[in-house]
């Protein structure tokens, strides 16, 4: 039986400045430099010595997900703030920022950080009877990137994320063999699932607006391989998409990049 921690709303509350480990942070391209060359990570520019300042803004209606600020220091964080999106389990290592903290050893504070996570992990307790069988980690596999980078919407997400977390036959079967996989490990899935029903519902749009014949075949093509992702990922549940957050200057909204990961053995069946 699982005992669940207290949500990040719980055990801090919204607005409150934090730290964190810069590890929480995606080290996947955010954007380029002004020279055009160099890629430029959410880590790289929001950290500083292996920490991170955020401040949550609110938690978004379905899923585990929140939006917030974040920055490579205090001040940056009150003045040029970056928009980024964490789920409950990164937040578990947030602590509130304390102005004492101030010109303390990051090696220290990151510590704390890890402590902190520990004492709000989940708590799983075996049942008189129960035998605890040894975990025996899957194998990982060998994942090429898709040459069609997808941009869906934060609107787009959250409409898949209702559906993924409402739940199927199919799905419901799939939760009940996994109820001891730790809440870090549902919860990833299911955004997982959510980023690539997004990326479908996307391509999908595109397909349903192209006139031409081999930009349609390109998309619908590419529809059918991440389906197969999908339901491929549905018993590996290994990381397939790598989510960057990015601001739409031409639209004014924030979205998100998917670049998704395809097995070496569905490229050969395209």
């Amino acid at each position: 039986m699982t005992t669940t921690p207290r949500t990040f709303a719980q055990r801090i509350g919204l607005f409150s400045p934090c730290v964190a480990p810069a590890a929480i942070l995606s080290d996947g391209p955010l954007r380029m430099e002004e020279d055009g060359l160099t890629p430029l990570t959410l880590r790289q520019e929001a950290s500083h010595d292996g920490l991170c300042h955020l401040r949550v803004l609110r938690r978004l209606p379905c899923g585990d997900l929140y939006q917030a600020e974040v920055a490579a220091t205090p001040q940056l964080l009150h003045a040029q703030p970056v928009v980024a999106y964490f789920t409950e389990e990164q937040l578990r290592y947030a602590a509130p920022w304390d102005k004492r903290l101030d010109g303390a050893d990051p090696d220290s504070i990151l510590a704390r950080l890890e402590a902190r996570a520990a004492a709000n992990q989940p708590v799983i307790r075996i049942e008189p009877g129960e035998q605890k069988k040894p975990a025996t980690p899957e194998p990982v596999v060998a994942l090429q990137r898709l040459d069609l980078p997808v941009e869906a919407t934060q609107k787009r997400l959250q409409e898949a994320l209702e559906a993924i977390t409402a739940g199927t036959p199919t799905e419901a079967h799939t939760l009940q063999k996994q109820r001891e996989v730790s809440t870090r490990s549902i919860g990833a899935f299911h955004m997982q699932q959510a980023f690539l029903c997004a990326a479908i519902d996307t391509l999908m749009d595109r397909l349903y607006r192209s006139t031409e014949q081999v930009h349609h075949l390109m998309v619908k093509t590419n529809c059918a391989l991440i389906a197969q992702v999908q339901r491929w990922h549905r018993d590996a549940r290994q990381r397939v998409v790598n989510a960057i957050p990015y601001f739409n200057k031409r639209e004014q909204r924030h979205t998100w990049r998917l670049l998704i990961g395809v097995p070496e053995h569905l490229l050969q069946t395209v």
